[in-house]
């Protein structure tokens, strides 16, 4: 495991300076699959969502299984670690998940233990967060598609917000994304204006299911 602090300053020559800025294809953006894809990655929760509620088929009126909590109760200490769970399946936006484990924050006698549910349903697949670690987003999941994102090196998720993860094929994932921040010329990171913002969809590989750090693997963008 390696930290990557997300204010981390790099010694960059000028002409790499030139190779490392944002660029993201005009109007172009990758369609999601019809139907379900197949996954097989771990995911945690997004904690700015109210508990998240799981359901027996991908539809907000199917069934309710359960619930993940996404926080504390009033009075109680703030959990130190996102609920992690299994992805197995992507539709419709809508995430099929299954063994939804408190495991970290259980392990401590500092927290009231949560109650969870831990078998398999449907959340929303913007109740779910990944790390992407790689600047490139894809046309297609083919590293030969068109590049429709490329952040230099810098990844997704140091520079952006992953709003929806949408479908899967292998090793890829296809997100719905947000970018919030910018390199200067100085290598100093700002945060961007609401009207500066770029939103868009891309195919992405380098996946990290850490809530905490960065995942020790080989760059997908080399």
């Amino acid at each position: 495991m390696r930290f990557r602090p997300l204010l981390a300053v790099f010694a960059l020559s000028l002409p790499m300076l030139l190779q490392i800025v944002p660029t993201q294809a005009a109007g172009n953006q990758a369609e999601a699959p019809a139907g379900a894809t197949s996954c097989a990655f771990s995911a945690w929760t997004n904690n700015d969502k109210a508990a998240i509620e799981v359901r027996e088929a991908p539809s907000t009126d199917a069934k309710l299984l359960g619930q993940i909590p996404t926080g504390s109760k009033v009075g109680e200490a703030e959990y130190a670690y996102s609920i992690g769970f299994d992805v197995l399946e992507a539709k419709d936006g809508w995430l099929k998940i299954a063994n939804a484990s408190d495991a970290y924050n259980e392990e401590s006698d500092d927290y009231v233990p949560r109650e969870v549910y831990k078998g398999e349903g449907w959340i929303k697949s913007d109740e779910a967060r990944v790390g992407i670690q790689s600047a490139r987003g894809f046309l297609m999941p083919d590293p030969q598609s068109e590049r429709l994102l490329d952040i230099g090196s810098d990844w997704l998720t140091e520079m952006g917000r992953i709003n929806n993860i949408l479908a899967c094929n292998e090793d890829w994932v296809l997100l719905d994304y947000t970018m919030l921040r910018k390199r200067m010329a100085g290598e100093e990171l700002v945060e961007l204006a609401s009207d500066e913002r770029l939103t868009g969809r891309a195919w992405f590989r380098g996946l990290c299911s850490n809530a905490e750090t960065t995942c020790d693997m080989k760059s997908v963008d080399q």
